[in-house]
């Protein structure tokens, strides 16, 4: 979860694993990306991005506080899934 000091707003971000390297993008900000080599960087260059992005014209941009309040992965179902009793 990101959070912007004005108010409460929870942004999902979608990151991408790409050849070593990470992506993300801000779905509710339409044209907000980030990059980064390990997920710190990643994460910094995701505060700045909606920093940025949220930042009224002509003004300094607000501070963003991220949350590690859920993490998703997607990993791709096969014979690992049907093997396993203790994954739900």
């Amino acid at each position: 979860m990101i959070t912007c000091d004005m108010r409460q707003e929870q942004l999902h971000v979608e990151v991408h694993d790409e050849d070593g390297s990470y992506w993300a993008e801000v779905d509710k900000l339409p044209g907000c990306f980030a990059s980064g080599r390990d997920v710190p960087e990643l994460i910094d260059s995701v505060r700045e991005a909606i920093a940025l992005y949220l930042a009224p014209e002509g003004r300094a941009p607000a501070r963003v506080a991220a949350e590690n309040a859920r993490l998703e992965l997607s990993v791709p179902a096969g014979d690992a899934f049907s093997r396993s009793e203790g994954l739900r």
